[in-house]
């Protein structure tokens, strides 16, 4: 804690990154430290440090504070200026909307000015995940989650990024097409409760595979393990024994936004702690979706 308030710009966002992927809860007194030295620091920051510092509260679904906000954004403006490369461009894209969509952000200007950067590059200049970036980001856009998101996107958006982004949605869909829960699950609803279903579903237009879908109602089912969840497995299991919430990570927030948005009966959230618990799984099933229903 001492050491964050003498920290230099690069070293912030460092511990900024470190909080944001660790997935632990975060101690708010070292994080209202944190906040303050990025405020006070922001002016001196390169483009890549206030890039990650961006997407270090867009993983933690955080808002930053007023003068971080106000900070963030005078160096954004001035990094797109004078030194964003393609991975900050895309970094700070994607964290803005992300921000935007969890928390009704409005998108503030330096957005926009990131936006008319990455319109001035070529798609070759981005790796595939900064161009899946853009892409998610379009997506937010096209879905309403963002707030205010009026900008122009690249010619290039459509295809070049779009096809990023499909062969990331196919790869993923072939890695799980064959997982023991989802499988579990999906034989549950078939055999059990006599529901038509499909494992690792498509969304219409194949920007998003679905764990189960049952077609009938138009819902998605979602199977959680531990690293949809701060914390450990440990931690999430023992919370959940004790009956205190298990908060979900904020990209598994955006997840289920998207899922509301594409699948008309929405989502149902399986977590791995309730699924290991549940005496009867047919029963379980039965109360998500009466639940889901009311």
């Amino acid at each position: 804690r001492e050491a964050a308030e003498g920290m230099r710009s690069q070293e912030l966002a460092n511990v900024a990154w470190s909080l944001a992927t660790t997935r632990r809860v975060i101690d708010e007194d070292l994080w209202a430290i944190v906040q303050k030295a990025i405020a006070k620091g922001a002016g001196e920051m390169n483009a890549h440090a206030v890039s990650t510092i961006w997407w270090a509260h867009a993983t933690l679904g955080r808002l930053p504070d007023g003068p971080v906000m106000t900070a963030l954004c005078a160096a954004t403006e001035r990094s797109a200026r004078e030194v964003f490369n393609a991975q900050d461009v895309a970094t700070t894209v994607w964290s803005l909307a992300t921000l935007s969509s969890l928390r009704g952000m409005p998108l503030p200007r330096c957005y926009d000015d990131a936006w008319k950067i990455a319109r001035d590059m070529q798609p070759g200049q981005f790796h595939n995940t900064g161009l899946c970036k853009l892409f998610h980001a379009y997506l937010m856009r096209k879905h309403g989650l963002s707030v205010g998101d009026k900008g122009e996107y690249p010619v290039w958006i459509i295809n070049q990024a779009k096809d990023a982004w499909m062969m990331q949605v196919r790869d993923l869909h072939d890695l799980y097409a064959s997982h023991t829960h989802q499988n579990e699950i999906a034989g549950v609803f078939r055999d059990h409760l006599k529901l038509n279903c499909e494992v690792e579903w498509v969304t219409d237009g194949g920007y998003f595979s679905v764990d189960v879908y049952l077609p009938d109602g138009e819902v998605a089912v979602e199977y959680d393990g531990p690293g949809h969840f701060v914390g450990t497995g440990r931690d999430q299991l023992r919370w959940f024994r004790s009956g205190e919430t298990c908060t979900k990570t904020a990209a598994t927030e955006l997840r289920d936004l998207f899922r509301t948005k594409t699948c008309a009966g929405g989502v149902i959230s399986i977590p791995w702690f309730e699924w290991k618990d549940a005496e009867n799984q047919d029963e379980y099933l039965r109360r998500k979706l009466d639940n889901k229903v009311q």
